[in-house]
C-alpha cells in the first residue's frame, strides 16, 4: 500500500498545480481587464478636461469682449459727459436724419502719386 499513498500524493500535487495555474491564469485576465478599463476612463477624463478647456478659452473670450463693451460703454459715456460741461448739445434722434452734410469733393478721385486726405470735405483739402 506505501505505493497508493504516492500515487495519492502525486494527484493531490498535480490538482494543486493546475488550480494555483489556473488561479494566476485568472488573476493575470483581471489584471489586463483592470488595465484596459482604468486607460480608458483616463482617456475619457483626458477628453473631458480638453473640452473643458475649450469651453473656458471660448468662456474667457466672451469675457474679453463684454469688457471691451463696457468699456467702449463707458468711454462714451465719459465723452458725452466732457461735451456736455463744455456746453456741447447732441441734437435729438429725430432731427439727425436732416442734418445736412457737405459731400462736395467727396468722389474726387486722386491721381496716382498725390495722396491726399479728403473727409467729405469737412477740412477741404490736405
Amino acid at each position: 500500500m506505501p505505493g497508493m499513498h504516492l500515487s495519492r500524493t502525486r494527484a493531490g500535487s498535480r490538482r494543486r498545480r493546475v488550480r494555483a495555474t489556473n488561479l494566476l491564469l485568472f488573476i493575470g485576465i483581471l489584471m489586463v481587464i483592470l488595465h484596459f478599463l482604468g486607460k480608458v476612463q483616463v482617456n475619457f477624463a483626458l477628453r473631458e478636461n480638453e473640452l473643458l478647456e475649450l469651453q473656458k478659452q471660448r468662456l474667457q473670450r466672451e469675457v474679453d469682449d463684454l469688457n471691451l463693451q463696457v468699456d467702449s460703454i463707458n468711454s462714451y459715456q465719459r465723452i458725452v459727459r466732457l461735451a456736455e460741461r463744455r456746453g456741447l448739445i447732441f441734437p435729438p434722434a429725430s432731427s439727425r436724419e436732416d442734418l445736412p452734410v457737405d459731400l462736395d469733393g467727396f468722389e474726387k478721385k486722386v491721381r496716382v502719386g498725390e495722396q491726399r486726405l479728403n473727409l467729405a470735405g469737412l477740412f477741404g483739402k490736405l
